[in-house]
This record gives C-alpha cells, sequence and structure tokens, in this order.
C-alpha cells in the first residue's frame, strides 16, 4: 500500500465538503455596493477565510489518511490467501482435515473447508440458509453449525461425508463450541439482547434419537458475549459482569469463576494447547487488537497494532495464531491472517 502527501487527494468525501463550502461562501456572501471595494474587501476577507479553511481540512486530511493509512499494513506472510471470491472471511478454525471458516459469498454466509462448501444441504424453503458460526472436532468431521432460519439461530449437526444434516438440531442458539475433550457443547442463547450459556452433551444424540436437554450455566448477572474452549470439559467465555466485560471460566455445577479482569474490554478467549497462555482481542483506542496473557506470571503482552481490528484468535498450532483482520481492508470486511508467538 503506497501512502503519499497526495492520498487524500483521492478520499472523494473530503473534497465534497471542500466543495459545499465554496457552494455556501457564494450564495450567502453580501450583496455589493461598489464592485472595487467589494473585490478588496472579499479578497482580504471572505476569500481569505475560505482559502484557510480549505487548507486547514486538506491538513487535516493528510494527517489522518497518513496516520491512519502508515499504521494497517499486514506483511505478506502473514495474510491467508484464499482463491474462495469471498467478500470477507472470519471465525478461522484448524483441523486435522485443513482449515475451516466462515466466508461471505454472492448467495450468503458460508462455513468453507479451504475453499470449499463444508456442506450445501441445508435449505428451507428452497433456498440455502446463512451459516453464521460454527464448531468442530480436531479431527473436522464433526461440526455444528448456527443455521439462520425464519424463527432464528439454531444449531445443526453436520458429519463430514454425510448427504445430509446429522438429526440433531438445537433452536434458539448461537455460537456453538465444543469442549477440547467432545464431551459437551455449549452455546448462546440471547433473551432481550442479554446473552446467557447453555450447555449440552452433544453424544445425547445418538442415544436419545436427537432429543436434547440443554442446561443453562450463567446467571441473568452475567451478560455472555463469546464463549471458547478450556481445558477438558470447561469452556471460557467473556461476559458483561457489573457494567464491564471480563473472561471467566465456567464448568457444569459450579458459577463462573473470574479469570481475567482488565480495565478495556476483552472477548473471544482462546487458550493455548498448553493451556499457559490466554489470547484474546482486547478494545485498545478504539480498536481491536489481539493481546495475550501469560496465566503463571500474569505478563501482558499485545501481539496486533495498528489503527485497524483483529478479531476472532484460535490457536493453529502451539506457536501459531490464525485471526480474522480488516487491515488495508474496509471496516469489518475481515480477511484471515496468522501471527507467530513467542512464548
Amino acid at each position: 500500500l503506497a501512502v503519499a502527501p497526495i492520498t487524500p487527494l483521492l478520499y472523494l468525501k473530503l473534497w465534497v465538503g471542500v466543495a459545499m463550502l465554496l457552494f455556501y461562501w457564494v450564495i450567502l456572501k453580501p450583496p455589493a455596493t461598489d464592485k472595487a471595494l467589494q473585490d478588496t474587501n472579499s479578497f482580504h476577507a471572505s476569500r481569505f477565510r475560505v482559502a484557510a479553511i480549505i487548507f486547514s481540512l486538506w491538513l487535516i486530511g493528510v494527517y489522518s489518511a497518513w496516520s491512519h493509512l502508515i499504521d494497517i499494513k499486514v506483511t505478506d506472510n502473514e495474510r491467508l490467501t484464499i482463491p474462495d471470491n469471498a467478500y470477507l472471511r472470519g471465525r478461522p478454525l484448524n483441523t486435522d482435515s485443513g482449515l475451516l471458516y466462515v466466508a461471505m459469498l454472492p448467495d450468503g454466509y458460508r462455513v468453507l473447508r479451504g475453499n470449499a462448501l463444508f456442506s450445501d444441504a441445508h435449505h428451507e424453503g428452497g433456498a440455502a440458509m446463512d451459516e453464521l458460526s460454527f464448531t468442530a472436532s480436531s479431527s473436522g468431521e464433526d461440526l455444528w453449525v448456527e443455521v439462520a432460519s425464519r424463527e432464528g439461530s439454531r444449531l445443526v449437526h453436520f458429519i463430514s461425508g454425510a448427504p445430509d444434516p446429522a438429526p440433531c438440531s438445537i433452536g434458539d442458539a448461537e455460537y456453538p463450541m465444543l469442549s477440547v475433550d467432545g464431551s459437551a457443547l455449549a452455546f448462546l442463547r440471547e433473551d432481550h439482547g442479554r446473552g446467557s450459556l447453555w450447555m449440552v452433551d452433544p453424544r445425547d444424540c445418538a442415544a436419545h434419537g436427537g432429543n436434547l436437554s440443554p442446561m443453562k450455566l450463567t446467571s441473568p448477572s452475567y451478560d455472555v458475549r463469546t464463549v471458547g474452549a478450556g481445558t477438558s470439559d470447561i469452556f471460557l467465555i467473556s461476559a458483561v459482569y457489573q457494567n464491564r466485560e471480563r473472561i471467566f471460566t465456567v464448568s457444569h455445577g459450579g458459577p463462573p469463576q473470574l479469570l481475567v479482569d482488565d480495565d478495556g474490554a476483552v472477548n473471544s478467549p482462546a487458550l493455548s494447547p498448553d493451556g499457559k497462555l490466554l489470547v484474546m482481542s482486547k478494545l485498545v483506542s478504539q480498536r481491536w487488537q489481539l493481546v495475550s496473557r501469560d496465566l503463571s506470571s500474569g505478563e501482558w503482552k499485545q501481539l496486533t497494532h495498528g489503527d485497524c481490528n483483529a478479531y476472532t484468535p484460535s490457536w493453529k498450532d502451539r506457536r501459531t495464531l490464525l485471526y480474522a483482520t480488516d487491515c488495508m481492508r474496509g471496516l469489518g470486511l475481515t480477511a484471515l491472517a496468522s501471527l507467530k508467538i513467542d512464548k
């Protein structure tokens, strides 16, 4: 990305504003009684002020564009190039059978493996439904996908190679997450904009013919926003509690336990495979950045920088993170990137 002093000249919004100022100056200037006097006064007063305003706006535009564009670079070896013709990509997850992620395609949101649809079997009313989020087993063969329906989001169970979805589905559910050992499936439900965490044993699909009985794990005091996998059957959540978004651990049979409390909002927790490092998104200067916290020493480290955002981190291996970023793109139009971690 080339950044130069002439870069603000390419910003249409800036120059539309300048044109409006000129227009107002022309239509609002007072009538003249003496043409010579008017020309002299205009040059020394109105025209000078308009010129000063235009020049000031140009300087502000130069500074704003320069400070923004000079600090949003993502190096080529960090960007993941995937030939899928997607408008945006997010929620990357590495599995034994390949990279899975959510992509916005011309016909809607789909879960892709590499650049191919994981499944296009789910339809309602003859049209494919948007697939907004997902979770998968470590093998990548067993997926729970959040599908948008007329009644709201629901989770649908897919098995790789099967022509149709598995018989299990969960209504009024979003943002699924399988535990590390595969013994529990957590998801969120919203009530008037407040999220709560629910859990179910996915093995009950086969045992009870697809009839699942989810259990609620959080009280109304916690407005749960995101969920991640912890160790064994423990989950990590970000939740607004006492007016601040924090990270908690949650397991069956007990209340949430505070894990990370920080001055800024934090979400999307991702625990390293060895359980020693927690990576999350943190709001820094009105931009979402990736940060890490050593759970042994309590040391914080900011991993991404710049005037752009990083979202939904996950671990590819013990030293590599996957995440979504809108650096060098439109706000929220994310691509996928990777990041090496020095522990």
